[in-house]
C-alpha cells in the first residue's frame, strides 16, 4: 500500500514521520559519538592553541616594532551604539570556537582545525608586527562602567586592532561549525542558531568599542580566507569530515 501511494505521489504522513524520526535518531547518534571522541586530544589542543595565541598576542601588542597607528572611525561605527552588556557576547567567543571540535571524530580532521587556527594567528600577528594599529579614543569615561568592562579599555589592551582577531575566529569557527552541521544533516534551526551566535560576536566587537568597522571587515576576510585554505588542504589530502 505504501509503495502504491509513493508511486502515486502521495506519501502517508506515518511514512514521512518514520523516515524523519529515523534520520533524527541517526544524526543524534552520530553527533553523540563525535562528542565523546578524542576528549583529551580536544582539551589539550584547545588549551595549547588558545594559550599560545594569548602569549603571542600580548607580546606583539606590548612590543611594537613600528609606530602604532590609530584606526579611523567611520559611519558604520556610529550606527551601532555602545552596549556594555554585550561584553558577555564578546567573551563567549572562547566557548564558540570550541564548538566545531565537538562534532569532530577524526584525529586528522581535528589537527587540520587546529592548524587552521594557528595559521590565522600567524597571518594576523604578521600584520600586527608590520602595521601595528590601535582602537581610537572614544571620549568615554570607562571608569563609570563595571570593572569587568572597563578592564578591556585599559590603554595596554588597545592595540592589535586591525584585523580583528575576535572577528576572524568568529567567522572561522562559524564556517567550520556550519560545514560540520551540514555534513551531519543537523536541523536548520541549529545551523541558524550557530550562525546568528557568530554574527552576534562579530557585532559585539563594535558595540563594546573594542574595534571599528575596518577592523571587522579585514577580520571577516581573514577568517574566510583561512577557512577555505583549510578546506582546500582537506580535499587534497582526502581528510574526512
Amino acid at each position: 500500500m505504501a509503495v502504491a501511494k509513493r508511486e502515486s505521489g502521495k506519501i502517508p504522513f506515518r511514512v514521512v514521520f518514520e523516515e524523519k524520526l529515523h534520520r533524527d535518531v541517526a544524526m543524534s547518534s552520530e553527533a553523540s559519538k563525535r562528542y565523546k571522541a578524542l576528549p583529551w586530544t580536544k582539551a589539550l589542543g584547545h588549551t595549547v592553541v588558545i594559550s599560545t595565541f594569548f602569549v603571542a598576542y600580548f607580546y606583539v601588542m606590548a612590543h611594537p616594532v613600528f609606530p602604532v597607528r590609530q584606526m579611523p572611525v567611520l559611519a558604520p561605527d556610529r550606527w551601532i551604539p555602545l552596549l556594555p552588556w554585550t561584553v558577555w557576547i564578546y567573551f563567549s567567543l572562547w566557548f564558540y570556537i570550541c564548538l566545531p571540535s565537538v562534532l569532530i571524530a577524526s584525529r586528522r580532521t581535528l589537527w587540520h582545525l587546529f592548524l587552521g587556527a594557528l595559521l590565522m594567528a600567524v597571518l594576523g600577528f604578521t600584520v600586527f608586527i608590520l602595521y601595528p594599529t590601535q582602537v581610537p579614543e572614544w571620549g568615554v569615561d570607562w571608569d563609570a562602567y563595571p570593572s569587568f568592562f572597563s578592564f578591556l579599555k585599559s590603554p595596554d589592551l588597545s592595540g592589535n586592532a586591525c584585523p580583528s582577531m575576535h572577528v576572524s575566529y568568529s567567522v572561522f569557527g562559524g564556517l567550520w561549525l556550519w560545514a560540520l552541521q551540514r555534513h551531519l544533516n543537523v536541523r536548520r534551526r541549529w545551523q541558524w542558531a550557530g550562525g546568528l551566535w557568530g554574527l552576534a560576536i562579530v557585532l559585539s566587537t563594535i558595540s563594546t568599542r573594542q574595534h571599528v568597522f575596518i577592523d571587522l571587515v579585514f577580520g571577516v576576510l581573514l577568517g574566510i580566507t583561512v577557512f577555505y585554505l583549510n578546506l582546500g588542504w582537506m580535499r587534497r589530502l582526502k581528510v574526512p569530515w
